[in-house]
């Protein structure tokens, strides 16, 4: 009984050695993935951008027919294209607050 109590107490402290050793390597390689999140999720957002300003220009400057359905998307992607920089600018800013707080 004492001998399987000794093994188990030396893995526990084993573990709490090693988790205390990589600790750090581990916090720097979460920091650079939310980094690396933070960077794909501008670019893609970017990117959506992009396309919905194409679709916002074929919509008023390509409707040949003046189609009052193509208009409205027009108007409603546009509305979109001013709204979306304000809830995405928030969203990165508490990921980053989130980030910032949490320190080891």
């Amino acid at each position: 009984m004492g001998n399987e109590l000794d093994d188990l107490m030396n893995r526990y402290q084993k573990f709490f050695e090693d988790l205390n050793e990589n600790y750090v390597p581990m916090w720097n390689r979460y920091k650079r993935l939310c980094n690396q999140y933070l960077f794909y999720y501008i670019v893609g957002n970017l990117i959506g951008c992009m396309i919905l300003f194409s679709n916002v220009i074929e919509s008023f400057f390509y409707n040949t027919k003046q189609d009052s359905l193509k208009t409205f998307y027009g108007i409603l992607q546009l509305f979109l294209l001013i709204l979306s920089p304000f809830v995405h600018y928030r969203c990165i800013r508490t990921t980053i607050l989130i980030d910032s707080l949490t320190q080891f």
